[in-house]
Parts: structure tokens; C-alpha cells; sequence
């Protein structure tokens, strides 16, 4: 499959080797997969972000008050869920009128986040 290929390319090559990309525990990446409870947890945290709202706090270098933060975000829904190599992973599928810097990644961090327990849900 070309997009495992291409997965499994970019993470190996973002992390150094393959052996950085797996840690010396490959057993506990390989076996995690996501709850059916934690996937509905994700789609009800990526609708958050539907409607105009904000986002300052997800780019760099813009000041609250700031009327050009305002973003437009019609759907924010995880779309697929597949393995590679034993790893899950899942395509997240964004439909909205702009973005800034910076600002997909840093929401879908977010999320990650809460639904790890790192931050609050409310945050």
C-alpha cells in the first residue's frame, strides 16, 4: 500500500531510524489501538471546533483581540482508522474556509492531549 509506505517513510525519517521510531518497548505501540469509547471521545472533541470561532491560541504570533483569527470550520470529523507496521493510525478530515500557521496541527495536538488525559476537555 503506497500511503503505508509513505507513513512509515515520514515517521522513520522525522524520528532519525527506525529504531527511535519504535523505542525499545515495540510491543506496547504495536498492540495500543483506540476504544470504540476514546474514538468517540476524539469526533466529540474535534467538533469543538466547528463554527467561527477565535484562534489565536492556535498559530503564532497573533494577539487575542485580533479580529483576523477569526476561522471558519465547517467539519473536523476523524474519517478513517487503519494499521501500519502494527501502528494505529487515523485520518482526520477538515473542511473549513481558511487556516492560519500551524493551526491543524496544534488542534489535533490539543485533542490528542485531552484524550490522553495530558489537559482538560474544557480547555
Amino acid at each position: 500500500d503506497v500511503l503505508a509506505q509513505i507513513l512509515k517513510g515520514a515517521l522513520a525519517e522525522s524520528l532519525g531510524t527506525e529504531e527511535a521510531l519504535w523505542g525499545s518497548h515495540p510491543r506496547f505501540i504495536s498492540k495500543y489501538r483506540l476504544t470504540a469509547e476514546k474514538k468517540e471521545k476524539l469526533a466529540s472533541l474535534l467538533s469543538y471546533y466547528k463554527g467561527t470561532k477565535n484562534h489565536h491560541n492556535f498559530t503564532v504570533g497573533r494577539k487575542p483581540a485580533d479580529r483576523s483569527n477569526m476561522r471558519y470550520i465547517i467539519n473536523f470529523v476523524p474519517d478513517e482508522y487503519f494499521v501500519v507496521d502494527g501502528m494505529e493510525f487515523v485520518r482526520l478530515r477538515v473542511h473549513g474556509a481558511s487556516f492560519m500557521l500551524h493551526q491543524i496541527r496544534k488542534m489535533v495536538g490539543l485533542a490528542v492531549a485531552a484524550i490522553r488525559g495530558l489537559v482538560k476537555e474544557n480547555v
